[in-house]
């Protein structure tokens, strides 16, 4: 088993569709149980009903010989992702987009996978919300509720505040502050998200932390954030 990261996809998943049998540099063995993890913004799941081209898409992710694990972001249909049927995959919750195949991360929740636990908290804040429409094209979930965090929280202090790995949408904020400065980004709102994962950083004992979010491929110490490129964990 090989397991892989990448960033935003925003409704386009042409660079998955188009790199298999090849990924992050890795051949993969269709007969593995191959895991990919999408670090928010998935962006296929956004219209208040389901459309023949989100069902194409979909199929088409199920086939791949790997499974998908996304973590929500900002821009996300949110009460959708919230409704969709639940199981549990890797020892943690998760929504169910395809059988088998297809899932959503639930925040705060951890998964085991090969002996390696990730932990995953989706969600930010929208720098254009003001030029969405709300329950059209932004929904106010994208910023966690206090129970999402303290249910993570307490995921995290079952586990004794140790994981080998973060997966989030975006990043803890002191790290955000260190990629505004080198890099001008202009992801500079207040957002509550970046604050809570701070928190959780600073008291957990983990490898490395991966995010999507920020439009970059860079590394700042142990924190990577994605963009297009397709990373292998292990």
């Amino acid at each position: 088993m090989a397991v892989f990261t990448t960033g935003d996809t925003h409704g386009d998943l042409t660079r998955l569709f188009t790199c298999i049998p090849h990924i992050g540099g890795y051949i993969l063995d269709p007969k593995e149980e191959n895991v990919l993890f999408i670090n928010g913004d998935f962006g296929v799941i956004f219209s208040n009903v389901p459309t023949p081209r989100e069902k194409m898409i979909l199929n088409k992710l199920a086939k791949l010989p790997y499974i998908s694990m996304i973590v929500d972001g900002n821009h996300e249909n949110h009460p959708r992702l919230y409704s969709l049927p639940e199981t549990t995959v890797f020892n943690g919750k998760v929504g169910v987009l395809r059988k088998g195949k297809v899932f959503c991360c639930r925040r705060g929740e951890i998964y085991t996978i090969q002996g390696k636990k990730f932990f995953t908290f989706g969600g930010a804040t929208s720098i254009d919300r003001s030029l969405r429409i709300p329950g059209v094209s932004w929904w106010k979930e994208e910023v966690p509720s206090p129970a999402e965090m303290d249910h993570g929280l307490q995921m995290l202090e079952d586990n004794q505040y140790a994981v080998d790995y973060i997966m989030a949408h975006t990043a803890p904020e002191d790290i955000a502050k260190k990629l505004i400065e080198q890099s001008g980004s202009f992801f500079n709102d207040p957002d509550p998200t970046r604050k809570y994962l701070e928190h959780v950083c600073k008291s957990v004992t983990f490898e490395k932390f991966y995010c999507g979010h920020w439009h970059v491929n860079c590394t700042i110490d142990r924190y990577n954030f994605l963009y297009e490129d397709i990373v292998k964990i292990f």
